[in-house]
């Protein structure tokens, strides 16, 4: 079980490296859901593996490590088990993956286990179906996705027309696109706002939907490399996106709920409590008040929220509106 854990993590590391993004050993660790030690060790054996080549640099006082491949991703070798892996994580974000790119996937996935050294005896198969709810599909929006992924390699500015509400009016913004992010199935494009003419505004890098884009233009204006950095500042720690300074929150979940929460990790400094009554208390940082209270009103009354008390008062005003709604039926 040890080994196949160590295999799926390899298998992250990599496919995170191959985005060609720089990334600290924290923020690496911080992906794979492990220790720096680890992704040390697991570099180690990528560097071993013929037309993998690790870059290692540092600036200022941080490290970076980047994928320098010396020949093309399709001779790095991969053992069917290995491959079965990648066609599971393959099978979890299916619905996050625009359809020409999915099907070119799967028929290549499809391809080598056929190929493999240990093909499934007669009679054996194996079933994967996965069910999602409320999901964006991101067919339409493939040729965001390209644009942006050019944008970020070449490092030139975009302008991007976006629309935060079905109900508002669309605005346009230039930006440098720095990453992406995907969180509760969804993508997101961190980007540093500029002027037409490429000046930095003077705010936090911005954080806009990838379906919310309507259109994206790329502009010849380039931005420095050094910009990327705003981008490595945000927290990925905490819960929910950076809308606000961090602050603790203390959540109480009756028994029904508390297995559900319990199970899942929504905080990297998050502390869980189980009471004799059955019911959870949950303990993190976060820095979304939006996001907080979309979760605790999430669970309706199998959530209560204890701190912050002023949060707490706007939920309370929340669930006094909307009784006064179900109310006028």
């Amino acid at each position: 079980m040890e080994k196949r854990r160590s295999a799926v993590r390899l298998l992250q590391l990599y496919l995170l490296l191959c985005d060609g993004e720089r990334y600290t050993l924290s923020q690496l660790a911080e992906r794979i859901n492990g220790s720096r030690q680890t992704v040390l060790r697991l570099m180690e054996e990528l560097d071993r593996v013929r037309g993998v080549e690790i870059k290692k640099w540092k600036a200022g006082r941080q490290r970076y490590y980047q994928l320098r491949s010396r020949t093309s991703m399709s001779s790095i070798p991969l053992d069917p088990d290995a491959i079965r892996y990648l066609v599971l994580c393959q099978h979890i974000v299916r619905h996050m993956i625009p359809e020409p790119v999915r099907e070119n996937l799967e028929h290549r996935f499809m391809e080598h286990l056929a190929g493999g050294e240990s093909p499934a005896s007669e009679g054996e198969s194996f079933s994967l179906a996965t069910f999602k709810k409320g999901y964006v599909d991101y067919t339409p929006f493939k040729r965001i996705f390209d644009d942006l992924e050019l944008s970020m390699r070449k490092r030139t500015l975009c302008r991007v027309v976006y629309r935060t509400r079905i109900n508002k009016p669309e605005k346009v913004f230039y930006i440098a696109p720095l990453k992406l992010l995907a969180t509760k199935d969804s993508f997101y494009v961190v980007g540093q706002v500029t002027d037409q003419n490429g000046n930095p505004e003077d705010r936090s890098p911005m954080t806009m939907a990838v379906h919310r884009i309507r259109s994206v233009t790329r502009l010849e204006k380039r931005f420095p490399d050094t910009w990327r950095q705003r981008a490595d500042a945000a927290e990925l720690h905490n819960f929910g996106f950076r809308f606000d300074p961090p602050f603790r929150v203390r959540i109480r979940f009756n028994p029904d709920a508390a297995t559900y929460v319990h199970e899942r990790r929504w905080s990297e400094d998050e502390e869980k409590r189980l009471l004799e009554d059955g019911s959870l208390e949950l303990v993190f940082t976060s820095t979304s008040r939006p996001e907080v209270r979309a979760f605790v009103c999430g669970f309706g009354s199998g959530a209560e929220l204890l701190e912050p008390e002023d949060l707490r008062k706007e939920i309370m005003d929340d669930l006094e509106q909307a009784v006064r709604q179900y109310r006028r039926i």
